[in-house]
C-alpha cells in the first residue's frame, strides 16, 4: 500500500512540473509586447509621423528612409554616422500598409545580441479615433514573433522598455512640445499615460 503511494505521489509531482513546464514555453510562445496609449493629435498627423522619413525623424530617430509599401523597405537610423549594421533598425520590411489605420513591419534585435543580432521580429500599429474627438488618436503598438533563450529574453526585456518609455514617449513629445531636437532628446518624465496589456 505505502509502495502504491510513492508511485501516486511521484506521478502526481511529475504531472505538476509537466504541466508548469508547458505553461512557461506557452507563454513564452504567445509572448508579446502590447502598449496602447491616446496621442493629441489626428489620425492622420500620428499616421503621418510613422510613415514618412520627415514624421519619423521628428520622435523615433534623426535619419530614416521608408518606401511606404507593401514589401518595401524601412531604415530608422538611431546613429547615423555608425558603420552600416550599426545604425539603428536597419533593413526593415513593411508587411502591411492600411492607410491611417494598421502598419506592419519587420524589426532587428538590439546588434550587440550575437547570434540573433540579425534575425527579425514583427512590430504591428493600429489607429483608432479616440472617443469623439477627431483631434486624439488612440494607437495600439504590438511587439511579436520573439525567439527561445537568454538572448532572445534579453531582446524582450530591451524593447518591452524601449518602445514605452523612448519611442511612445517621445511620440507623445513631438505632438505636444514640437519634433524631438536629436541634439538634446528629451528624458521621459512619465507625463504620458501608456497602457501595458
Amino acid at each position: 500500500m505505502l509502495k502504491n503511494k510513492h508511485v501516486v505521489v511521484t506521478f502526481v509531482i511529475s504531472m505538476a512540473f509537466f504541466l508548469y513546464a508547458k505553461s512557461i514555453d506557452a507563454q513564452k510562445l504567445d509572448r508579446n509586447i502590447h502598449l496602447q496609449t491616446i496621442v493629441n493629435a489626428p489620425i492622420q498627423d500620428v499616421w503621418k509621423a510613422w510613415t514618412t522619413e520627415s514624421g519619423l525623424e521628428s520622435f523615433l530617430a534623426p535619419d530614416c528612409e521608408v518606401d511606404l509599401r507593401v514589401n518595401g523597405s524601412m531604415d530608422i537610423f538611431f546613429y547615423p554616422e555608425a558603420p552600416e549594421g550599426q545604425r539603428g533598425a536597419e533593413n526593415l520590411h513593411i508587411l502591411a500598409v492600411e492607410n491611417y489605420r494598421l502598419l506592419s513591419f519587420t524589426w532587428n534585435n538590439p546588434a550587440e545580441l550575437p547570434g540573433i543580432g540579425n534575425q527579425q521580429t514583427h512590430v504591428l500599429l493600429k489607429l483608432f479615433p479616440a472617443g469623439k474627438s477627431a483631434n486624439k488618436t488612440k494607437l495600439v503598438l504590438i511587439h511579436d514573433g520573439w525567439g527561445d533563450g537568454e538572448l532572445w529574453d534579453q531582446a524582450y526585456r530591451y524593447f518591452s522598455k524601449e518602445w514605452q518609455n523612448t519611442v511612445l514617449f517621445r511620440l507623445h513629445y513631438r505632438f505636444d512640445k514640437g519634433p524631438v531636437n536629436w541634439s538634446y532628446p528629451p528624458k521621459n518624465t512619465g507625463k504620458y499615460h501608456i497602457l501595458v496589456q
